[in-house]
């Protein structure tokens, strides 16, 4: 059985991992015009958004943030 994580836990764990590189990964708004933009998620650095539309879950497995026995809960 799969260990059920937050959106905000993993998204904790990809800021920390991320801080390193002055990175971080936040959210658009759900009524805000980057929504169709930048996607729900996308990375930011000191010189603007360096990645969009990231898939939390798929990302967190890349930079090894996920375990296989754990899995994102489903969003409302």
């Amino acid at each position: 059985m799969k260990r059920t994580i937050t959106h905000r836990a993993l998204l904790a764990r990809l800021n920390r991992a991320l801080k390193a590189k002055s990175q971080q990964v936040r959210r658009s708004r759900k009524d805000g015009r980057d929504l169709a933009n930048l996607g729900a998620y996308y990375v930011v650095a000191r010189n603007g958004v360096t990645e969009h539309h990231i898939d939390l879950e798929e990302y967190g497995k890349k930079l090894g943030l996920l375990a296989d026995f754990e899995k994102l809960e489903k969003e409302n």
